[in-house]
């Protein structure tokens, strides 16, 4: 009789591990049908692929062109970055447990419907780069939604019970921001997840103040970090082909533009058309944004960039300001969910008008978030 009642907790333990792993697994299939689902349902295109750029290249320049779409569909990519920046900033003076992880993700999908709005009628539709923002969508969603579902019980407790003021939370919050920094130039699955798990273990003190805080936040830290040092290694192997020699530039032509003008060490004049029109690459990616505002500030006009006559940009502003340009075209308002004070706008511009975009802009209090290049 002994031996069966003492058998009784353990056999409950392993039940309960058992369902949660079911629930987890279930959750995760529940997602990835999702996301599946979405782009099938919200984004798959029938678009022939041969569908010629909007401005056709110049002769003799291979690789001038790229797809229109891609100014669009980077936006749901560069919002888990945003996120990330926002999580960060949240977490450096507020409570984890107060973060809008489910907000977030709808976010995210309410970003990519918005890409697909753009794209579906009017572009080819781009399978390797859907199945990117699927994946990744699926890993923001399923990421998202455990943090909100254990910071609401153990993590919630733990801030009740002592503080969030551990050694752990400060090793934390610095963590968040590197990543957040890291993000902006680097893919997350580069990020060194493994020598923060170390540096967690060798050096911040076992003991010390606030210890059921400390114990828990440990063990937490420990199973976030492991987690993505793996995921990102797996990440990393799977993608490394498919990135390895990646053009990291982009081709641009630019008119009535003095060669001073120029001369900044990230454009590299290609050629020159007259006197005062050039082709020109630009870094793509974080840079792209810094360097073709430099331009525009200096006077410098984009007549297209990569054979594209329209481009994506973002602008944060402050809740109520007016929404309408003449230079750029809203295409969706959402609220910075760690500041209701804040709003992302999301604008659809002319190349030729990003100059007085942006400055129409900078008039009604709003600043340049983004340019989503090509």
């Amino acid at each position: 009789m002994v031996g069966k009642a003492g058998g009784k907790g353990p056999g409950r333990i392993k039940r309960l591990l058992r369902t949660v792993a079911l629930l987890f697994l279930g959750w995760v299939a529940i997602v990835c049908v999702w996301s599946a689902g979405f782009i099938g349902i919200k984004c798959y295109s029938s678009v022939p692929a041969t569908r010629p750029p909007a401005v056709s290249p110049p002769e003799g320049i291979a690789g001038y062109a790229r797809a229109e779409a891609f100014t669009y569909l980077t936006l749901p990519e560069w919002f888990i970055v945003y996120s990330t920046d926002e999580y960060a900033g949240f977490i450096a003076t507020r409570r984890p447990s107060d973060f809008p992880y489910l907000g977030s993700v709808r976010q995210y999908w309410g970003f990519y419907a918005t890409a697909c709005a753009e794209t579906k009628r009017k572009h080819p539709f781009e399978t390797g780069y859907h199945v990117m923002l699927g994946v990744i969508g699926a890993s923001f969603t399923i990421e998202s939604s455990l943090r909100y579902v254990y910071e609401h019980t153990f993590g919630w407790a733990t801030e009740l019970l002592s503080s969030t003021d551990s050694a752990e939370d400060a090793l934390a919050r610095r963590t968040a921001r590197e990543y957040g920094t890291f993000m902006h130039r680097t893919p997350w699955y580069e990020f060194p997840f493994g020598s923060r798990l170390a540096a967690l273990w060798r050096e911040v003190p076992l003991t010390g103040p606030h210890m059921v805080r400390k114990i828990e936040r440990r063990m937490a830290l420990t199973a976030e970090y492991a987690i993505k040092a793996v995921y990102g290694f797996i990440i990393r192997k799977a993608s490394g082909a498919a990135y390895e020699g990646e053009d990291l530039r982009i081709y641009a032509r630019v008119a009535d533009t003095p060669l001073p003008v120029l001369s900044d060490q990230r454009v590299k004049v290609v050629q020159t058309i007259g006197q005062r029109q050039s082709i020109v690459t630009l870094p793509r990616y974080e840079d792209f944004t810094a360097t073709a505002l430099a331009l525009t500030a200096r006077g410098a006009r984009f007549t297209d960039i990569a054979g594209n006559d329209v481009l994506l940009i973002t602008a944060l502003a402050r809740r109520g300001i007016p929404t309408s340009f003449p230079a750029a075209e809203l295409v969706s308002v959402r609220p910075i969910l760690s500041d209701p004070t804040m709003q992302r706008l999301t604008l659809r511009v002319r190349v030729g008008s990003l100059g007085e975009a942006v400055e129409q802009l900078a008039r009604a209090g709003a600043s340049v978030e983004h340019l989503y290049d090509y």
